[in-house]
């Protein structure tokens, strides 16, 4: 089952949202503000994302330009399968 809630899905083994740098900031502060609320904890009380991968990195791959950049980048942090495509991230359970 999937609930849809404003640029944000609930995914029975995951977590979608929509990311746009205007609205939401870059994809790596949309991979944290999604890992920490399928945590149920503030974003602050994860381990820092540059442990899996370079955020700076993540956020250059996926500029503001449409067509520009990365089709996709896969990783894994806490536990779950990161996806980072154009305006979408996907977490699912990695276990």
């Amino acid at each position: 089952m999937t609930s849809d809630e404003g640029g944000h899905r609930d995914y029975a083994d995951g977590d979608e949202r929509l990311w746009d740098r205007a609205t939401t900031g870059p994809p790596s502060h949309t991979v944290i503000t999604a890992v920490a609320r399928l945590e149920g904890c503030n974003p602050m009380d994860l381990p820092p994302l540059y442990d899996a991968i370079d955020p700076e990195a993540i956020d250059a791959l996926f500029p503001d330009e449409p067509n520009c950049g990365a089709d996709r980048v896969s990783f894994r942090y806490c536990g779950y399968e990161i996806d980072v495509r154009p305006s979408v991230v996907r977490i699912r359970d990695g276990d």
